[in-house]
């Protein structure tokens, strides 16, 4: 108990000395009296001696912790002398982390995976052998298997149920066949069809905004594309998944446009029907990459996540199989003779882009070329029959592939290990399929080195030569477009000789990634946004700032965010493709 030091009387008037008497003053147990002749300062080194001496005994003591400081002294000396020195990273691009192990093309875990998360679904995959669970092998025999009627011609109207063939085959046919540039009559109008669970009508107007010929400008071109809002009626459904490719065919008379979706689905819209009928084939199983219409053959080709090359005959409405790729597994040894056998290379492997050989800018349906998951690089001779190049171009996945449209033997890849790479193809060397059926595996063809590079931070969604061959342009994770002039002439780092533009290219895991994409025949390139409220953006050359954003596409038909969008080839019309399987169509009243 702690009491005054210092007793005050209450009348201090009676006895002023008296009144100030200093009193003893007890701390918890000591006790401090002026009288005695101990001074206060004596007082508190005392009640410290006893308050050490009582932590001594407990083992707190000021000499155990100085003990137990030096213990903690040395054991982090130790530490440091026996760890590595800490080296500062170089600077650079960084890894990127993929989440699926699948994705980076590594053998997981045995077991059910999930192959599709998206409109709310979720599908899984995966075999179970004798022990219950599923290896590798068998998800790879599952997955040959699961293409549709491997080999076989597939019908563009055979996606449907039989009673209602025979009307889809008609309106497919007829719509097939207007795309035809031999076609010289005007089709007429699709047939009305009954309505099924799988087919919607939306009511869509015919009138072209422009004349069917080339516009005189660019600029006149993009003004006119972005003049008025785009109305509602120009948003239609085509497929039922996730749009991931979409292509024009080069009619004159009429828009006709092919989209490709998740789950190999490939849809057609014909802008001359008075109702639209939604009108889809599916000659794959897996996500269909890229679509490309010949205008000299008349054939749509079209590339998929399950290993298919097929060829879609726009006068009879059959999609053929033009190649497969096999692995050289016992599993897949049925498969020996195919062309595409030994180029798979095991699980993990996927046909990622593909498009055809051209010269001049055309499309000459002599060969195919072809990307893949674990880098490969691949030309299909169509003549031949064979698989003439299947070389190492990259570490990771080459996402897509440009040729330079007056130097063809000039190829630009881009992909996962986030760096653009021309290569010379005339220095690849020849693949041999005996090679690998003498050897039981898959063996690469000899590949030359990259004579121009370009490093970025994040990984390539698409590099693509213009159609004057001047610039090349390509989109990136790291939220830039990059336009690099006279890249087929350059010679080492092309880092320094590019106009980079800031765009937000974070799509996200539900929408498909951002692929900027060139007009056939001008300079000028269009690509999605995320910018609210939804629009489609058009770049084109502005004099010497280089290119900017000239064309901004609106209206209440651009609801959501087109992430695969192209140009006609030779009328003012716009196709944007969103990830709920709808298109909206610019430069249409």
């Amino acid at each position: 108990m702690r009491t005054s030091p210092i007793s005050v009387s209450e009348d201090l008037t009676k006895d002023p000395a008296s009144a100030l008497t200093p009193a003893p003053l007890s701390m918890k147990g000591m006790t401090y009296d002026p009288d005695s002749g101990e001074t206060y300062k004596d007082f508190v080194e005392r009640k410290r001696k006893r308050n050490n001496d009582y932590l001594n005994s407990l083992g707190f003591g000021d000499n155990n912790v100085s003990s137990m400081q030096s213990d903690l002294d040395r054991a982090k000396a130790a530490r440091r002398s026996s760890s590595k020195p800490r080296v500062k990273p170089a600077k650079g691009t960084r890894e990127p982390s993929r989440r699926s192990g699948r994705v980076r093309g590594e053998v997981v875990d045995d077991g059910f995976f999930v192959t599709s998360d998206t409109g709310g679904k979720i599908k899984i995959n995966g075999v179970l052998n004798d022990e219950g669970t599923a290896g590798n092998a068998p998800v790879k025999v599952m997955f040959y298997d699961d293409r549709i009627n491997d080999g076989e011609d597939i019908e563009a109207w055979g996606a449907y149920e039989e009673e209602d063939q025979e009307d889809v085959k008609n309106s497919f046919l007829e719509i097939l066949r207007s795309c035809s540039i031999s076609s010289s009559s005007k089709p007429a109008a699709a047939k009305k069809m009954k309505k099924t669970n799988n087919k919607t009508k939306t009511k869509t107007k015919t009138t072209l905004k422009f004349s069917a010929e080339n516009p005189a400008g660019i600029s006149d071109y993009i003004s006119n594309l972005t003049s008025s809002p785009v109305e509602i009626e120009r948003n239609i459904k085509v497929t039922p998944e996730k749009i991931y490719s979409i292509c024009c065919a080069p009619t004159t008379q009429k828009l006709v446009c092919f989209a490709g979706d998740t789950w190999g689905h490939i849809g057609v819209y014909d802008s001359s029907a008075p109702v639209h009928e939604q009108l889809y084939s599916r000659p794959h199983t897996r996500v269909v990459t890229h679509l490309d219409y010949s205008p000299t053959s008349d054939k749509l080709l079209s590339i998929s996540y399950d290993c298919t090359v097929r060829l879609m005959d726009a006068e009879t409405g059959v999609h053929t199989q033009l190649l497969a790729t096999y692995g050289t597994n016992e599993p897949a040894d049925k498969f020996k003779g195919e062309p595409g056998y030994g180029v798979d290379e095991g699980e993990g492997y996927f046909t990622q882009y593909g498009c055809w050989d051209k010269e001049n800018g055309i499309a000459n349906g002599k060969g195919i070329w072809l990307t893949s998951s674990f880098g490969n690089l691949v030309f299909y001779d169509v003549r031949s029959g064979k698989v003439e190049i299947n070389g190492r171009a990259s570490k990771k996945k080459i996402n897509t592939m440009s040729q330079h449209p007056f130097s063809p033997h000039v190829v630009a890849v881009g992909g996962l290990d986030r760096e653009v790479k021309l290569f010379d193809i005339r220095k690849f060397g020849k693949w041999s399929q005996k090679k690998c059926l003498d050897a039981g595996k898959w063996k690469t063809s000899k590949t030359s080195a990259a004579f121009a590079t370009h490093a970025f931070a994040g990984s390539i969604n698409s590099t693509f030569f213009s159609p004057s061959g001047s610039y090349l342009l390509t989109t990136s994770t790291a939220n830039i477009l990059t336009l690099t002039k006279d890249a087929h002439l350059q010679k080492g780092d092309m880092n320094s000789k590019a106009q980079a533009i800031m765009h937000d290219n974070k799509t996200g895991r539900f929408l498909a990634t951002f692929m900027a994409r060139w007009h056939p025949s001008h300079d000028m390139f269009t690509v999605g946004s995320m910018n609210k409220p939804r629009q489609l953006e058009v770049f084109s050359l502005d004099g010497k700032k280089g290119f900017m954003c000239t064309g901004k596409i609106k209206g209440d038909a651009v609801s959501a965010v087109c992430s695969r969008n192209c140009f006609h080839d030779t009328m003012p019309v716009l196709v944007g493709g969103s990830s709920s399987g709808r298109i909206v169509v610019a430069g249409m009243d």
